[in-house]
């Protein structure tokens, strides 16, 4: 108890660049808010790591975790080819759910993910950290000031070289740059138009 506020109670299934990187770090710097109760990984150093940082249960399989009655919200952060089982895993169970993007490697798993979410009236969101950033929330205080008038085409450009060679560049695990990192700027034009279904181009 924090104020008398309960904290939030969550669960991080995967500890690798996102659970642990990205999530784990984000939980410790509001634990007032949020405890981190419980983590999944088939990692076992990287589950003594989270006991000694956080105090708390770890896991092997993501069953496991989603059993637990202490956990109430569950991060998913395991690889992108899983995020649907583990998803629907954890609303079933009765557990909130954040993911990672991707969200899953197809539309019919986003499909079933937000059908298991209604039918169990679980909260389902999608991990959108990007919105975050001082470039775009710079662009959305411009926008919103109407300075720019009416909003009719958007252009976005990246420039980066990166030589990866992980798991996440494999197709067969739902890799590639489009699914790793064309979420955010989607994700941006989507706020920048205030259009849930604005025409989207794209050249690779």
């Amino acid at each position: 108890m924090t104020n008398g506020v309960e904290k939030v109670r969550v669960g991080i299934a995967g500890l690798g660049r996102s659970g642990w990187g990205i999530h784990a770090n984000a939980l410790a710097n509001v634990n007032d808010q949020f405890n981190v109760v419980a983590v999944c990984d088939p990692d076992a150093q990287r589950q003594e790591e989270a006991v000694d940082r956080f105090d708390c249960m770890a896991y092997s399989a993501i069953d496991e975790l989603v059993a637990d009655n202490a956990v109430e919200v569950v991060v998913v952060a395991t690889p992108s080819q899983l995020h649907v089982s583990d998803a629907t895993k954890a609303m079933r169970a009765g557990k909130h759910v954040i993911v990672e993007k991707p969200m899953a490697p197809s539309l019919a798993g986003v499909d079933e993910m937000i059908a298991v979410a209604k039918a169990t009236g679980q909260l389902l969101t999608v991990n959108q950290n990007y919105r975050y950033h001082a470039d775009f929330l710079k662009v959305c205080e411009v926008i919103d000031s109407g300075v720019l008038g009416r909003i009719v085409q958007i252009r976005m450009t990246g420039n980066s070289f990166r030589r990866r060679w992980d798991w996440q560049t494999l197709k067969e695990y739902g890799g590639g740059d489009l699914n790793n990192k064309g979420a955010h700027p989607i994700d941006w034009a989507i706020h920048f138009f205030d259009d849930p279904n604005p025409d989207i181009y794209c050249h690779m």
